[in-house]
């Protein structure tokens, strides 16, 4: 099995070191099938799911299994690419889950722009309710008022919510 190591901050440098680990799975190793190691805290939603594609793409590809698990926190943004996973191992012994309501930085400028990344920021949040909904069929309210708790997840929470398929 190729391991892809997530570790820190989903942003472009994450991006561009998974870029490179898939390619060398793609080049060398894809008769393997991937498990996919996270430790983050989150990151930019964007670029988690640009990360989320490039994995999905060896499953579509090359037919191989993804395994998610993690050896630290999943948090934030890292919930999407861990979630990509046919199996989803938890150890919580490890660290911690976490979804939360999308958080907008660097906004500024005047009312009209303020309105724009609000309406953005609530088209991603409906979206990643969605998202988190494909997992379980819970009612949106349901998903937004766990979202709004910014807590981590108790266990019975990941298995009631369908997050994992295996607690290690």
């Amino acid at each position: 099995m190729y391991i892809v190591k997530i570790e820190g901050d989903i942003d472009d440098n994450m991006l561009n070191s998974v870029y490179d680990q898939m390619k060398e799975w793609a080049e060398n190793k894809s008769k393997e099938d991937i498990a996919v190691q996270i430790d983050s805290k989150g990151g930019y939603i964007d670029i988690a799911q640009y990360i989320g594609d490039l994995i999905y793409l060896a499953k579509e590809e090359k037919g191989a299994n993804i395994v998610t698990f993690n050896s630290g926190d999943v948090m934030s943004a890292a919930s999407l690419i861990y979630l990509m996973g046919d199996a989803r191992l938890f150890d919580p012994s490890k660290g911690e889950f976490l979804i939360h309501r999308p958080v907008s930085v660097d906004v500024e400028g005047h009312t009209e722009d303020l309105l724009d990344a609000a309406v953005a920021n609530n088209a991603v949040e409906e979206s990643l309710i969605g998202y988190y909904q494909e997992f379980n069929g819970k009612e949106r309210n349901e998903i937004f008022n766990r979202m709004s708790q910014e807590e981590p997840m108790t266990v019975e929470e990941l298995k009631e919510y369908g997050f994992v398929t295996e607690i290690v």
